[in-house]
């Protein structure tokens, strides 16, 4: 505060000039439980930062969303893949699918000669889903030149 001319007036630069605190051991020292948990926290978080950049830098490629934009509003259920086979776009008509609403990666599936095919092979399958349902699940590798981006995977035929 400054008085000089008789009047209390507040200098806010320079408010905290007279004061001054060190508090030093005001929290209990952290268990050996707490820096496991703390170390846990930081390796999830820092996967989750690096995965979400790689899947925007990865899906928003124009090939890709050019794709994805296409399908949004597609009336066949479509999912956009990455490369380790884990969705990572479903169109509203995917959300609301049997299949690929809860379906969580490629693995999934339970089609290893697909899946073999896809990856290494022609890089496209056609998998009969099962007897109570007469669809058909194609799969497509997203390529971007000679850059791997994930798969298209499209639910064809009707229940």
């Amino acid at each position: 505060m400054d008085r000089s001319d008789g009047v209390a007036r507040l200098r806010p630069r320079a408010s905290f000039e007279a004061w001054q605190e060190t508090v030093r051991g005001t929290c209990e020292p952290w268990s050996e439980e707490d820096l496991a948990v703390a170390s846990a926290m930081k390796a999830t978080l820092s996967d989750i930062v690096i995965t979400a950049h790689y899947f925007r830098s990865s899906f928003e490629s124009p090939v890709t969303a050019r794709h994805r934009l296409a399908h949004e509003a597609d009336s066949a259920p479509v999912a956009l893949v990455d490369e380790n086979g884990l969705i990572v776009f479903r169109n509203s008509a995917a959300a609301s699918d049997p299949l690929l609403g809860s379906l969580q990666s490629l693995d999934a599936l339970n089609a290893p000669n697909a899946l073999n095919e896809l990856v290494h092979g022609t890089g496209e399958f056609r998998l009969q889903l099962p007897d109570d349902d007469s669809r058909s699940l194609e799969a497509a590798r997203l390529m971007e030149g000679d850059r791997l981006l994930g798969y298209s995977i499209r639910i064809t035929g009707e229940r």
